[in-house]
């Protein structure tokens, strides 16, 4: 994926409701964080969509990705059912 489908994406399914500082973030980890120039930024700010939790967080990654492994065939299920 390259900056301009980050953008691409963003404009065809976000909602903007607000005016988004205009950075297409590559990699992170923790509060650092990468565009694909290289440039490195310190995630932090306030609001709607805000990341609260960092970037790649091994916690937050380990727990999702047991959810999902737990949860995948049931969500089938139940989305089917409605």
């Amino acid at each position: 994926m390259e900056k301009q489908d980050v953008f691409d994406k963003d404009k065809t399914y976000v909602a903007h409701t607000n005016n988004p500082f205009p950075v297409a973030v590559q990699s992170g980890r923790g509060a650092a964080a990468k565009d694909f120039a290289g440039k490195e930024y310190i995630g932090f700010g306030s609001g709607i969509g805000t990341n609260a939790l960092g970037f790649c967080s091994e916690e937050w990654v380990n727990a999702v990705t047991t959810q999902l492994r737990a949860g995948a065939a049931r969500l089938e299920a139940v989305l089917h059912a409605a």
